[in-house]
């Protein structure tokens, strides 16, 4: 069976506005039970994305070295107080927090059919809050299982500074990508993640395997870690 096509009339308004040519190529998206027609330019945008998230990581790489290099620290260790995981969690937050406020505060000026637009500027603080928390409780499970698997790992200057580099890229890329597509199904869906996740990861650093015998508000309190 053979589709019929739909022709969608943008007004003259919105069309100026948006100063689209006869050579620009559309794009549709529904998102919110809403339908958003923005230009499709992948090129640009896959080289400004990479730009500005492997400079901050450069950045914040070469700050990690000079760290050890005053430290006077010829092993860098993968978990600990001065190591790969405290500085992913503190300089790779920091770092990540910086380019989503850029990146969100750039969406919300410049660009009238961004995202951003449908959030107000008073839920700004919240969410830059809410986004460095659910990042560093991301952060501080991952590498506590990582300092599990492999315990007492440690590694030369720069291959350290190497790691480091690779998990603050990471980290500034999914934070440019949400600053740049973050919509309030998104955070519905951030915090039940949270949630969930939270959950999870109370029943796995719980020390008492028979936490479930009491209720889920043992796990947490200081009884479930003894």
């Amino acid at each position: 069976m053979k589709k019929e096509a739909l022709i969608i009339k943008i007004p003259p308004e919105i069309y100026q506005k948006l100063n689209i040519s006869e050579s620009d190529r559309l794009v549709m998206e529904v998102k919110d039970q809403g339908i958003t027609i923005i230009k499709k330019k992948q090129d640009e945008n896959q080289v400004i994305t990479l730009r500005w998230f492997l400079l901050p990581s450069l950045l914040i790489s070469l700050g990690f070295f000079l760290i050890t290099l005053y430290e006077n620290i010829s092993q860098v260790p993968l978990t600990g107080t001065l190591s790969i995981a405290s500085m992913v969690i503190t300089l790779g937050v920091f770092s990540g927090i910086c380019v989503f406020s850029f990146f969100f505060v750039k969406g919300k000026r410049q660009s009238s059919n961004h995202p951003t637009q449908n959030i107000y500027w008073r839920n700004f603080p919240t969410i830059l809050l809410s986004f460095a928390i659910i990042l560093a409780f991301v952060l501080s499970g991952f590498f506590w299982l990582v300092g599990i698997l492999f315990k007492d790992a440690s590694f030369d200057v720069l291959t350290a500074t190497f790691i480091f580099f690779l998990f603050t890229s990471v980290i500034n890329y999914f934070m440019i990508y949400f600053a740049t597509s973050i919509s309030s199904t998104m955070i519905i869906t951030l915090l039940v993640s949270v949630i969930l996740g939270g959950l999870l990861f109370s029943m796995l650093t719980n020390a008492d395997y028979l936490w479930w015998q009491h209720n889920f508000s043992f796990l947490g309190t200081q009884k479930s870690c003894e």
